[in-house]
């Protein structure tokens, strides 16, 4: 994620989209993703707060209207825990100008284990939305092999 060049690929289905890499990191507290500029494209750990099924957030500024915020969660561990909680606290902990596009992504390990956890999880957050004007939270995957 913190290495710029080629974007990496998502998919839900047959549909792709692409995530910018980036090298710019924000350090763990809630102020530092609250600082990030809808210009600039970040990355940040949460080192501070506790994000329930959220292990990092990715902001990349796309085109000038449709910024995109990915929610991270990395699936290597047995447990996939619903990330409702984690993903409405980072939409309250973001710059209101930085809500654009939503979603959260499953990184994992090989494309089976991709298609059957972006299967669940789009039947767990059907209907879920944040804010007032109910923004809808896609969800990806993507495969990044650890070997």
């Amino acid at each position: 994620m913190m290495k710029e060049g080629t974007p990496i690929d998502l998919f839900r289905g047959q549909t792709t989209i692409s995530m910018q890499r980036t090298t710019r990191l924000l350090f763990g507290t809630a102020g530092a993703l609250k600082s990030a500029r809808i210009s600039e494209s970040f990355y940040w750990i949460p080192s501070v707060m506790k994000l329930s099924g959220v292990d990092g957030v990715l902001g990349d500024t796309g085109d000038t209207t449709q910024n995109n915020v990915f929610c991270l969660q990395a699936t290597i561990a047995g447990d996939h825990r619903d990330p409702n909680d984690g993903i409405n606290k980072v939409w309250l902990s973001a710059d209101s100008r930085v809500r654009r596009r939503w979603h959260f992504v499953l990184v994992c390990e090989d494309h089976l284990q991709a298609r059957l956890l972006v299967d669940d999880f789009a039947r767990r957050l059907r209907g879920f939305t944040l804010g007032q004007r109910r923004v809808n939270v896609q969800v990806w995957a993507c495969v990044l092999p650890v070997r």
